[in-house]
């Protein structure tokens, strides 16, 4: 005899979060933007060990590592982040990205959600595309998520802008829906 079973994809989601200074001004809003994508990721994801959460600037904070689950001690987290220091997107995306890249799951979405400023070395923007190029070779499928901006359009093959909060679930949705499509296609 066999069981037969569904065989059900398995996931494994990164956040990353733009805390650097020329966020300051959208601050409270992208807060919120990182928020509701956490809690979502914390109903979506049902095994608490398929989703990290980290926050960058010229620093990268870890928010929720994948031992720990999305309790009241990260929402704490995240609300005292502040945001200052300089923007290295592509550092934060190649080691988040990397820690993604080694886990075994199907599917491995990295998230970035930032103004699409990458400032603090030079060529930052050429080394952030390389960071995002290599993880898709990787078979990771990178989103940008833009506070307030289309600059993330410039980086990122899938992307999204959100200009209110009420449209981020139908606005990720979206580009998430697409990204794994095409995912699936290669």
């Amino acid at each position: 005899f066999t069981l037969d079973e569904y065989l059900k994809p398995s996931f494994a989601w990164s956040l990353i979060f733009d805390v650097s200074h020329s966020m300051q001004v959208k601050g409270e809003y992208g807060r919120a933007l990182a928020i509701a994508l956490a809690e979502a990721a914390k109903e979506l994801m049902l095994d608490p060990t398929s989703w990290t959460f980290f926050a960058f600037s010229d620093r990268l904070y870890i928010l929720k590592d994948s031992t720990e689950s999305y309790s009241q001690r990260v929402r704490a987290r995240i609300g005292g982040l502040k945001f200052e220091g300089l923007t290295y997107i592509p550092d934060a995306v190649q080691i988040a990205g990397k820690m993604l890249a080694k886990r075994f799951e199907e599917q491995r979405v990295l998230i970035v959600i930032s103004d699409g400023w990458p400032y603090g070395y030079p060529n930052m923007p050429i080394a952030l595309k390389e960071s995002v190029d290599n993880l898709i070779r990787k078979g990771v499928i990178v989103l940008g998520i833009g506070v307030e901006t289309d600059r993330m359009g410039n980086f990122f093959k899938f992307h999204t802008s959100v200009y209110k909060q009420k449209d981020l679930i139908n606005k990720f949705g979206a580009v998430y829906a697409d990204a794994s499509v095409k995912a699936l296609e290669t």
